[in-house]
C-alpha cells in the first residue's frame, strides 16, 4: 500500500487551528469566570443606644436618622445620628397611631411609608420622622396583601398580589394602587402561592419546593425566590419571566429529601433541618437590587446574594451570624445585630 506523505503546510495549518481554538477557549473562560462582585461593610456610621425586641423594618432619612419598626412592642422609633432613640406615635387605631407596624419603605427619596396590616392602612412620615397622615387599604384587599410590597414609586404607586374569589388555582392577580386617591385595578396574573380557606380566614401555603420568598416592586415586577430549584425569577406584567441561578442556596438538601416533599404537606423534620425562607430573608434595595440570604448558613458567616435584572452575576455580601440585613439604601445598609440577651441593636454601615 502506498504511503501518503504529510505535507508540511497541512501540519502547520492544523497547528494554527489548534492554537486558535485554545486561545478562543481561554478567552471565553477568562470572560465567563469573572470574579464575583463583593460588597463589604466599610464603615460603621451609627449604632443605636437602646435595643429592640424584633426589628422588622428600617428607613434612613435625609438627616441621617433612622426610623425603626418593632411590632412586638408595638412601636415606631426614631434613632438620631448619635444613636439616641425616641418613640414616634403610639399604639392605637386613631390618627398618628398604629397597631402592627411592620414594613417600612423609602418614599420619594426623603420620606418613609409604614405598612400596618392589622389596621389595614399605610402611614406616611416626613423627612424628620414626623407622622404626616394615613391611608386605608382599598376595599376588599386582605390584611396580608401589601406585606410583599417592597418598594413604592415617587407617585405613590404600589403593586401587590392578592387572592381573588373565583381565580383559578395558584393564580394570583397583581394589582396597581396609587394612594392616597386612585383606582385599584389588576395589571397582570401570575402563578403564585396556594391559598386555602382556614376557618374564617385565608391562609397562604407556600410549598417548600415552590416559592420561599416573594416581593413586588413599584413597577409591578414580581420577584420570586425558589430554594430547591435554586433560582430567582423576575416576572414583569406582560413580559417573559427571567430566571437567574442562585449559587449556594439549599445546596445541602439531600435529593431524596427534596423528592419526598409534596405541596401542602407539613414536613416538620425537614423544616427543622432546612428551614424555608422567611419574609425577612429577602431585602430590596433602593436600586431594585434583590438581596437574598443563602441557606443553610455555614460557620460564623451568612452569605447574602444581591441580584439585579440585567446583571450576569449576583453580588456577594458576607455578614456575621448575629446580624440581620433589614434595609439597603445605597450606599448604606441597615442591620439588626442580635445581642447576648436576645435583644437587637440597630447599626448603619457604609457599603464599599
Amino acid at each position: 500500500m502506498a504511503q501518503t506523505e504529510s505535507h508540511p503546510m497541512c501540519s502547520l495549518a492544523v497547528i494554527l487551528r489548534w492554537m486558535f481554538a485554545v486561545l478562543c477557549l481561554s478567552g471565553f473562560t477568562s470572560t465567563t469566570a469573572k470574579a464575583q462582585p463583593r460588597v463589604q461593610l466599610a464603615q460603621l456610621v451609627l449604632r443605636s443606644e437602646s435595643t429592640f425586641t424584633a426589628v422588622t423594618g428600617a428607613v434612613q432619612l435625609p438627616n441621617g436618622s433612622i426610623l425603626v419598626t418593632d411590632p412586638t412592642e408595638p412601636a415606631v422609633v426614631l434613632v438620631d445620628r448619635v444613636g439616641r432613640s425616641r418613640v414616634v406615635g403610639r399604639p392605637g387605631s386613631g390618627p398618628g397611631e398604629y397597631r402592627e407596624p411592620q414594613r417600612l419603605l423609602p418614599f420619594r427619596g426623603k420620606q418613609a411609608l409604614l405598612i400596618d396590616p392589622l389596621l389595614r392602612r399605610l402611614t406616611t412620615f416626613d423627612v424628620t420622622g414626623r407622622i404626616t397622615g394615613s391611608v386605608a387599604y382599598p376595599v376588599g384587599v386582605a390584611a396580608f396583601a401589601l406585606e410583599e410590597a417592597r418598594s413604592v414609586s415617587d407617585e405613590g404607586i404600589v403593586h401587590f398580589g392578592a387572592p381573588v374569589i373565583g381565580a383559578r388555582p395558584r393564580e394570583v392577580p397583581v394589582f396597581r394602587w396609587q394612594f392616597p386617591r386612585g383606582e385599584l385595578f389588576p395589571v397582570d396574573t401570575i402563578l403564585g402561592e396556594k391559598l386555602v380557606q382556614v376557618g374564617a380566614g385565608i391562609a397562604r401555603i407556600v410549598p417548600f419546593s415552590h416559592a420561599d420568598a416573594v416581593a413586588t416592586l413599584s413597577d409591578g415586577t414580581r420577584v420570586t425566590v425558589r430554594a430547591t430549584s435554586r433560582v430567582v425569577e423576575w416576572a414583569r406584567p406582560g413580559a417573559q419571566v427571567v430566571r437567574r441561578p442562585f449559587p449556594g442556596i439549599a445546596q445541602d438538601i439531600p435529593k431524596q429529601v427534596r423528592e419526598r416533599i409534596r405541596p401542602l404537606e407539613l414536613q416538620p423534620e425537614v423544616e427543622r433541618q432546612f428551614p424555608p425562607f422567611t419574609p425577612g430573608s429577602l431585602v430590596v434595595s433602593t436600586s431594585d437590587r434583590v438581596w437574598v440570604q443563602a441557606l443553610p448558613a455555614r460557620g460564623d458567616s451568612l452569605a447574602w446574594y444581591g441580584f439585579r435584572l440585567g446583571e450576569a452575576q449576583p453580588s456577594l455580601m458576607m455578614l456575621d451570624r448575629a446580624s440581620t440585613l433589614i434595609s439597603v439604601q445605597e450606599p448604606f445598609a441597615i442591620l439588626a445585630r442580635r445581642m447576648d440577651d436576645d435583644t437587637e441593636r440597630i447599626e448603619v454601615w457604609r457599603l464599599r
